[in-house]
């Protein structure tokens, strides 16, 4: 792996790690309705889908898209914007 993919997993995961803080602090109320199995599962189906395109071996910015739909997915947007 070169040291510019490096550089570029490595700004992927901190995107990963803020989507993944951001979902959690704006969608609370919506969490907090679940039970602690709906709550595993959720979080387990989003670091699955965040995992797949990490290990995809895309473009940097095709990830970026492909992150993008996963907050869409998983997140509030509208609140979020």
């Amino acid at each position: 792996m070169t040291t510019s993919m490096r550089a570029h997993m490595h700004l992927i995961k901190k995107l990963c790690l803020v989507g993944c803080i951001l979902f959690s602090l704006l969608s609370a109320s919506a969490v907090s309705a679940l039970n602690t199995n709906q709550a595993d599962r959720l979080i387990s189906s989003l670091v699955k889908d965040i995992n797949t395109i990490i290990n995809s071996q895309k473009p940097p910015t095709f990830m970026y898209l492909d992150f993008k739909s996963v907050l869409t997915k998983y997140a509030d947007t509208k609140i979020m914007s």
